[in-house]
């Protein structure tokens, strides 16, 4: 009895193939299938399988290797293209078996073949009869009737009572072939009794083949294999096996060999050589030779491509298709020479310009064909003016990125070369003169402003454009302009600069200025009966104001307390959910005023998404015991991060939110909390680097503290007090109320600071010497200024002559401030000298910074009404009195 090992041998990589898992088997046709096959969809990383069926106790399974990194249209070996699939021809041969078995629906006249749609064969081969040594063939053809190169595949098998599985590939072709000559030559006995496991191991023995279905290796492929030398040896040892010697060369056919080169490519262009044998793996090289060794017999297709810009004929003119294909012959031995191929870098073609005039160092796209990679290799020039190659940049074959050179102005035209050819095309171009840079508004009145700007070589003259509309012609070398007709108080103009050089005028350069404000009085806009105690304002529209109000516990007086907003003049009460209660503190987001966040006496903080029209109580992660939130501040460079501080007597905290208030982390590090009463007020600081803010903290018992923010768990504050007064045991800060804080608009790394409290005869400061001219022992806040990294730390700049304190050399003349207790301050950010300061009694207003105070009081109802809250804004000035809400005029 025959012992039949019928392992399967797995495909070697062809052409851009490589050896990949097989796909999972089907299940077993039902009982009744006689023979089918089905190619499964070709699958990057997989194999195709065709699964031949007969009755319930055969499945043949057909291995052919697939390219795992195939794309559709490669080239390849065509027996794993589904694309040129047409036709297959299945058979099953055997002793006992009249000719071949073929599937129900073959034609005859058509080869016995069946249609193939795609990747899909359907066949069935009726009344296999049982016995041994069977063998399974498949061929795939093309549409013309050609068998496609390394399509074939054969086995042997037996048919018993039990199931059976034939696993068909290149390691079982040779077996079944050879079996299948002996059926050619009437053999019958050598083709019934053969053991045609040994055989295999014999194969497996000259081809070196080892690994497992369906991937193997081989030293000789199968294909290489001398078949008829095998058979006839088998046949002189009457199927003796066992005296054939594996090692005997007679057994392998002399591979052949394709030599041939390439030249002309530049630079790291490549070629690709294939070819669609199922042994060799396609070529990619620079120029120079190419060889492919171990070639089977046969005739192959040859395919050699090269990069889309290059031509195959030296005629720049002449467009041929980036690839040669042939079928190339090849004999046992034989050494083909596919001879010398030189490429031609095709003439480039420029299409279009992304723009037709442009200021040097502006970027300009060429549209054309044929560029190069490499961009060494695209030389473009303005004029006679080359652009440097680093500033020529390789977008794809189609489009080349080129900066605009200097040391030219005016027409030209833009030409191209790439390697020889030079683009017939010379589009037209303006090259405009540079940009002026440095353009910059000073003396900003709410009449007039100057602008100046950087000089521009060569140019004659520079013009001035106020809103899209000449404003006037600058003569060179003046560098400067003044815009003193038809400008208003805080109106806003787009201003734009160009220089003129040899009759061209440049692109502009832009800069957005909004004329001072000239605010003469006060006009009381809001309910005479609320005592406002906050503002918020809102850049975008210069009419709308919220203030937040103080709740005096009588509703009878009128809907006191809560948040109000006031639009044009009108204003409305906006009630917090269910309470309304006393807001000490508004913000509203910087970038999205529907956003907008009050902190209030003893219900927590409140956060609104849709411009006030209703309210959250966004209170996660505060202390029970923390509700009263004296101040508020958002991070203008980052939105989400929001800081509120809390008055508490012996124990004030700032909390820290990075998501918008969703939740909120102690942040007190560094504060001696328990000596404070107030976190009274908060403002940022962003400076270059580090990316996070600073974030400074007026206390009340403690003077002013500062950190890094951005993280709650590394927020460390840290006292910056010094050149504040301590008088021996900072009994000063102890008794101040640090109720202004803010920063400067253009030097933000100027604050200022102001609050309420203070040393008076005859309580804690008694025996505090008085300045010269001064009243023993009387000293009041006042406004102080500080730059972030200045030793001397804080200065006085607003006092009275009567308590003002500071070094020895400070007299006691007045600054102007004669009211020293100070609830807000506030600066112009269009004229930064221009300060406010809210006070006890009314507001007083500098023009120099801080320097020098006056009052400026006319239109309140009274020069000594109260201001709690002041906001400047470049169109609109409030402030929040203890009578209502005032806008100036």
């Amino acid at each position: 009895m025959k012992k039949r090992l019928l392992p399967c041998l797995s495909l070697l990589s062809v052409l851009f193939l490589q050896a990949c898992q097989g796909l999972p088997l089907k299940p077993s046709a039902p009982a009744g299938t006689a023979l089918s096959t089905a190619l499964q969809p070709l699958k990057p990383g997989s194999q195709i399988q065709a699964r031949l069926f007969t009755g319930p106790n055969l499945r043949f399974e057909i291995a052919f290797p697939v390219n795992a990194h195939r794309k559709a249209g490669d080239f390849q070996t065509q027996a794993l293209d589904c694309t040129a699939f047409s036709k297959a021809k299945i058979s099953v041969r055997g002793v006992g078996i009249t000719g071949s078995l073929y599937p129900a629906a073959a034609n005859a006249g058509n080869q016995f073949t069946v249609p193939v749609t795609g990747c899909t064969i359907n066949a069935t081969i009726p009344n296999v009869p049982s016995g041994e040594n069977r063998v399974a063939e498949i061929k795939v053809y093309t549409a013309a009737n050609n068998e496609i190169a390394g399509s074939t595949l054969s086995a042997t098998f037996d048919i018993t009572a039990n199931p059976t599985t034939v696993q068909m590939s290149y390691r079982s072709t040779p077996t079944g072939q050879v079996v299948g000559d002996f059926l050619d030559q009437n053999l019958l006995l050598l083709a019934s009794e053969l053991d045609t496991s040994q055989l295999q191991t014999l194969v497996d023995q000259i081809t070196g083949a080892s690994g497992t279905y369906p991937n193997f290796s081989y030293t000789t492929h199968p294909l290489l294999l001398n078949r008829t030398a095998l058979v006839q040896d088998i046949i002189a040892q009457s199927g003796n096996l066992a005296l054939l010697n594996a090692a005997n060369p007679n057994y392998k056919v002399q591979p052949a060999q394709l030599n041939g080169s390439v030249a002309g490519l530049l630079g790291n262009d490549k070629y690709t050589v294939q070819l669609s044998d199922p042994i060799s793996s396609p070529i990619t090289d620079t120029n120079g030779a190419y060889q492919f060794n171990n070639l089977p017999p046969g005739v192959w297709n040859f395919r050699i491509s090269w990069p889309g810009q290059y031509s195959s004929d030296s005629n720049p003119n002449v467009v041929t298709s980036p690839f040669i294909i042939g079928v190339i012959t090849f004999a046992p031995g034989q050494v083909v020479n596919a001879g010398a191929l030189t490429l031609y870098p095709k003439a480039p073609t420029i299409s279009s310009l992304s723009a037709s005039s442009g200021s040097p160092g502006t970027t300009l796209l060429i549209n054309g064909t044929n560029f190069q990679a490499f961009t060494g290799l695209n030389t473009v020039k303005f004029g006679n003016v080359t652009v440097p190659a680093a500033d020529v940049s390789f977008v794809n074959l189609n489009q080349l990125a080129v900066k605009v050179p200097t040391g030219i102005t005016g027409p030209t035209t833009v030409s191209l070369t790439v390697g020889t050819q030079t683009a017939a095309q010379t589009p037209a171009f303006t090259v405009l003169p540079p940009v002026p840079q440095g353009l910059s508004a000073s003396n900003i009145t709410s009449t007039s402003f100057d602008l100046s700007w950087n000089a521009v070589t060569d140019a004659t003259a520079y013009k001035v454009y106020k809103d899209g509309v000449l404003y006037s012609t600058v003569n060179a070398p003046a560098l400067t302009g003044t815009i003193n007709t038809g400008v208003a108080a805080t109106q806003t103009y787009n201003m734009t600069v160009t220089a003129v050089v040899g009759g061209v005028e440049s692109s502009p350069t832009a800069l957005s200025v909004t004329a001072a404000s000239n605010w003469l009085s006060w006009s009381q806009l809001g309910p005479n009966n609320e005592h406002v105690l906050s503002l918020a304002a809102v850049k975008q529209d210069p009419n709308l104001v919220y203030f937040g109000a103080q709740d005096d516990g009588n509703p009878a007086a009128g809907p006191l307390g809560g948040v109000w907003k006031c639009l044009s003049g009108t204003c409305s009460n906006l009630k917090l959910g269910s309470e309304t209660g006393s807001v000490q503190a508004l913000a509203v987001h910087p970038q999205n005023a529907q956003i907008l966040y009050a902190g209030t006496l003893s219900n927590g903080i409140y956060r609104s998404s849709n411009g006030g029209t209703d309210w959250t109580q966004i209170n996660t992660g505060l202390n029970a015991n923390h509700l009263n939130i004296k101040s508020l501040v958002v991070d203008p460079a980052h939105p989400t991060h929001v800081y509120a501080g809390v008055a508490r007597a012996n124990d004030a905290q700032v909390y820290f939110s990075s998501n918008g208030g969703d939740s909120w982390s102690l942040a007190s590090t560094g504060l001696p909390s328990s000596s404070l009463s107030s976190i009274s007020s908060l403002a940022i600081y962003n400076p270059t680097a580090p990316a996070e803010a600073f974030v400074y903290a007026g206390t009340f018992g403690g003077g002013v503290y500062k950190a890094t923010g951005g993280n709650a768990a590394t927020i460390n504050w840290q006292p910056i007090n010094n050149g504040l007064p301590t008088f021996g045991g900072l009994v000063f800060l102890a008794v101040v109320d640090v109720r202004a804080l803010t920063t400067h608009p253009v030097l933000s790394e100027r604050l200022f600071g102001a609050g309420t409290g203070g040393c008076f005869t005859p309580f804690i400061c008694a025996n505090i010497p008085p300045i010269p001219g001064g009243v023993p022992g009387g000293y009041l806040p006042g406004v102080w200024r500080r730059n972030e990294g200045d030793a001397n730390g804080w200065r006085q700049l607003g006092h009275n002559g009567t308590n003002a304190y500071g070094p020895a050399t400070l007299t006691a003349t007045s600054t102007g401030l004669t009211q020293m207790v100070v609830h807000a301050l506030s600066i112009d950010p269009i004229t930064p000298d221009k300060m406010y300061a809210a006070t006890t009694d009314g507001i007083f207003r500098s023009l120099d910074g801080g320097l020098s105070w006056s009052a400026y009081n006319t239109g309140l109802s009274s020069a000594l009404l109260q201001i709690n809250a002041i906001v400047t804004q470049p169109q609109a000035l409030w402030i929040g009195t203890e009578a209502g809400l005032y806008k100036a005029q």
